[in-house]
């Protein structure tokens, strides 16, 4: 786990582990390259589980800026590197309300990008609230 924050927090663009096949790799390596997290669904989880660990009031965060389940759902199969026609294939929903959840996602986290999600929980994780 802490490799994985590490990289993330360096600038990483994704980590998947060593048992990633190779048809996944080019999938992770090509959606990175078009601007997707490249994280493999275990990592995903994990990265999810942290941030849902993360005390809200700490933040400033309100019940409001709670992710809601199917905004979690969404977030853990971006971070899985899905595109968002997979998102939406995979999920029964349009293109276009993945992007609303998205938006959401980003917006609730004041985060600018996918990545920068995953870095959040991982500062929280850091240093927890005093």
């Amino acid at each position: 786990d802490a490799d994985l924050f590490a990289a993330i927090k360096n600038g990483a663009q994704g980590y998947l582990l060593k048992s990633t096949s190779v048809a996944d790799l080019i999938r992770y390596v090509q959606g990175a390259m078009a601007g997707e997290a490249a994280v493999s669904g275990i990592m995903a989880a994990k990265m999810l589980s942290e941030f849902s660990r993360t005390d809200m009031a700490a933040t400033g965060a309100t019940d409001e800026d709670a992710l809601s389940e199917r905004e979690q759902e969404v977030l853990q199969l971006v971070a899985g590197g899905l595109s968002n026609r997979d998102i939406a294939e995979r999920l029964y929903i349009t293109e276009s309300t993945v992007k609303k959840h998205l938006r959401n996602i980003l917006a609730k986290l004041h985060v600018r990008n996918r990545v920068q999600a995953a870095l959040l929980a991982r500062e929280h994780r850091e240093a927890p609230p005093r």
